[in-house]
This record gives structure tokens, C-alpha cells and sequence, in this order.
């Protein structure tokens, strides 16, 4: 699979301006304490996302009061590895379908080759492993070092943090927002 990489990266850089004029726009006040940008290949789709901390700390209590339902019907069975997956989550909400400003820019990419061509995924949870993940990972990274820079002058909360996708997870890769 290819990828066109200078027509990717600009892609990318007007969504990255298109998404921090539309968080000032719709919300100039906003401390930003989480960023999401992805690439899903298999729609040629990328957008960004902005977390505040309020936002991102509710979704972990409602997580975890969720996770604990479970967690003790299994502890209650003695089936601790089942348990185990539910354990209360530690930290910030990593999932970007659940972040305040949920795709506040989305480009459609002109920069994948034909042969790039949507694919039908099963259940749609996470990124397929595919052979464009070679070429794509390495460009989200200087995407997302673009994106630390343009985004320095927003309001940032001291301890604001932005992450990519990878082949694993449609949160990774995640670097403080502060240089």
C-alpha cells in the first residue's frame, strides 16, 4: 500500500488549523488537557480531538463505576482473571470517541493511493493491521510534533497531553504538550 506523503502532511497541517480555529471558535475558553489525532486508513479519514480535564475526569469515574459492577459479579464467582479486566482505570480518558470536543476537524484523504481503497472492517473497535502502518506511523509522528507546536498558544492545562494512533490503539504514542 502507499501513501503520498507530502500531500498527507498537508492534508494534516490544514486539519490541524482547521481543528484549533474551530476549538476557538466554539470554545476560546477551553483548557485543553488531552489532544487526539488519527488516521484511520481504512476509510482515509483523520481528525482531532480535544479533552478537557472535567470531561476526562467524569468518564473515568463513570468507567470505573461501570468496570466494578463487573469486577465483583467475578471476583464474587472466583474468577479473578475475568476480574482482572475490569479493574478501575488509573488517569486520563484515552478514548477519544468519549472527549469533549469529539472530532472537532475530520479530513477525507486524497493522499492514499487507489490500491488504498476502504476496506470492510468487522466490528470497527481498532485500527487493522495493514501493510500502510509501515509508511503512516512515522508521518502521525511528525504530524504530531506539528501538532504540539501549532497548538502551544491554546489554553493548555499544565499537565496537557497529546497522543496518535498506531496499529494497536486509536490512543498511542502520547508526549506531553509542554516542550
Amino acid at each position: 500500500m502507499m501513501i503520498k506523503r507530502r500531500l498527507y502532511l498537508e492534508e494534516m497541517d490544514t486539519l490541524l488549523a482547521d481543528a484549533k480555529r474551530n476549538l476557538i471558535t466554539e470554545s476560546p475558553d477551553t483548557e485543553v488537557y488531552t489532544v487526539s489525532i488519527w488516521t484511520d486508513p481504512n476509510s482515509a479519514v483523520s481528525t482531532v480531538s480535544f479533552d478537557t480535564q472535567e470531561n476526562s475526569v467524569e468518564h473515568v469515574r463513570q468507567s470505573n463505576e461501570w468496570n466494578k459492577k463487573y469486577y465483583d459479579e467475578y471476583m464474587a464467582e472466583g474468577d479473578t482473571e475475568q476480574a482482572a479486566l475490569f479493574l478501575p482505570v488509573e488517569g486520563r480518558n484515552e478514548n477519544p470517541a468519549d472527549f469533549r470536543f469529539r472530532e472537532i476537524a475530520t479530513v477525507k484523504h486524497r493522499s492514499f493511493a487507489p490500491e488504498n481503497a476502504p476496506m470492510q472492517i468487522a466490528g470497527g473497535d481498532s485500527p487493522v493491521d495493514s501493510a500502510i502502518w509501515p509508511a503512516l506511523e512515522p508521518l502521525l509522528q511528525v504530524v504530531q510534533e506539528r501538532a504540539r507546536s501549532l497548538f502551544r498558544d491554546l489554553r493548555l492545562h499544565a499537565e496537557a497531553r497529546l497522543a496518535i494512533n498506531s496499529p494497536e490503539a486509536w490512543y498511542d504514542h502520547e508526549i506531553p504538550m509542554a516542550t
